[in-house]
């Protein structure tokens, strides 16, 4: 059957595979499953098993998409824990079907049909991490850095920086400030090689945990293995670790004075030492094509990451790319939700860069597959000279900005969410939902 064609053409192996494992995952209970073709109020067979005596079986209909959905004999007699998993598990399916191959993936980036690929997204979005929308509040507390990346404001050769270094206790009252203001985590983010010694980090770390009910990530490069082990071993449950490219070419051009290699193999060790891990890409920079953002967003599904950050190419005039285009907000809110639909279990923030190229865009991301939002709480006097792209739009206090963010959190017909905003991965494996 795995030539079995739908509206949309033909359903891959791994399709059918994941259908009939679920078929045999109903094992003794009273249920069989059909694939069914929708056209319009019509229903036509696609695979599965019929019982011998269907008449005697009340008949459920999950509708996945305009073309695909779910007939279930018996289907009342389930737990209705059992229906979500059995319709998420049929999302996947529809999905995969439509964008699995890097020719697809391609196509949907150049925009072959952003409202199908959009509604899709959304729907996955839905059925995977609910309606609830993570705010998380970033403080910049370092903008030391010994990268000399193309792109990035706070690269080391860039001579119009005026340095800095937060100490302890202002990035604990920042930190203690988002707490106060009902952020359940505190995002600090640095320059690779940030200039804090590692024990003083550490202690820092775990006085934050200890005060607060907030997790806590980590943004701050590249490091060695134990010096990643001590980092956890103080508290920190989350570490950002961006590779922007999964070209090498591109990735050489990008980040010249950086391994490759070894930005990957501190990905690896993250997810090791049991970090929800994060990374993300760029979109737009020079020299990336659509087949390379494809490969990209295949690159993130294999990595099986807890969250995903990608947000469009934004020059900075300080820059050897300072002078480029910059990168299309529509092309990057594509890529976001080929990964909602490659990768639905990961957290994807609707990101400050594409707030920044495109003011909508925010808010269409929280349409596409979004479900993260990370406002900027970075003390004003260092806050400007953290410019890894310039324009950053969030301005005014950060109660303000809080409540802007929650309004359009509900414009989006979307809820706030109260919790820390745990792997949605992690928390499947444990068995918890």
């Amino acid at each position: 059957m795995s030539g079995s064609k739908t509206a949309n053409g033909i359903f891959i192996s791994e399709g059918l595979i994941r259908f009939r494992a679920l078929c045999r995952w109903l094992g003794e209970n009273p249920a069989t499953l059909q694939l069914a073709e929708v056209r319009g109020k019509r229903w036509s067979f696609l695979d599965g098993d019929l019982p011998p005596d269907a008449d005697r079986f009340d008949l459920c209909r999950i509708r996945i998409s305009d073309s695909f959905g779910l007939l279930i004999y018996g289907g009342a007699r389930l737990p209705a824990d059992t229906i979500r998993n059995i319709r998420a598990v049929a999302l996947r399916l529809y999905a995969f079907e439509r964008y699995h191959s890097q020719d697809q993936l391609a196509a949907a980036l150049a925009g072959k049909d952003d409202a199908a690929l959009f509604t899709s997204a959304d729907t996955v979005r839905e059925v995977f991490c609910g309606r609830e929308v993570h705010l998380r509040a970033i403080i910049e507390f370092s903008n030391i850095c010994r990268r000399d990346c193309m792109y990035c404001g706070i690269r080391r050769q860039h001579r119009g920086v005026t340095r800095y270094r937060m100490n302890p206790e202002e990035i604990y009252r920042a930190a203690r400030a988002a707490a106060e203001l009902g952020y359940r985590t505190v995002v600090l983010q640095s320059g690779d090689e940030c200039g804090y010694p590692l024990g003083e980090l550490c202690t820092l770390i775990r006085r934050i945990k200890k005060d607060f009910s907030c997790a806590v990530t980590l943004s701050s490069g590249e490091k060695t293995f134990s010096e990643y082990r001590q980092l956890r071993e103080s508290g920190t449950d989350r570490y950002l670790l961006k590779f922007e490219t999964s070209d090498r070419a591109l990735y050489r051009m990008l980040k010249p004075d950086s391994s490759y290699a070894q930005r990957f193999r501190c990905i690896r060790w993250l997810k090791q030492l049991h970090y929800q891990t994060g990374s993300g890409l760029l979109t737009g920079v020079p020299g990336q094509t659509d087949r390379i953002l494809a490969r990209d967003v295949c690159c993130l599904r294999s990595l099986d990451l807890d969250m995903v950050g990608i947000g469009p190419f934004i020059p900075h005039p300080g820059t050897p790319l300072g002078k480029e285009d910059p990168g299309d907000s529509l092309r990057a809110l594509r890529a976001v939700a080929l990964t909602r639909i490659l990768c639905p279990d990961t957290h994807l923030p609707a990101t400050t860069a594409l707030a920044t190229r495109d003011a909508p865009a925010r808010e269409q991301a929280l349409r596409c597959g979004a479900n993260v939002i990370m406002p900027d709480l970075t003390p004003a006097r260092y806050r400007q000279h953290y410019q890894i792209y310039p324009g950053k739009p969030q301005k005014g206090a950060p109660l303000g900005v809080r409540k802007s963010l929650e309004a359009l959190i509900r414009a989006a017909g979307r809820t706030v969410g109260k919790d820390r905003g745990e792997s949605i991965r992690m928390r499947r494996e444990r068995g918890n939902g």
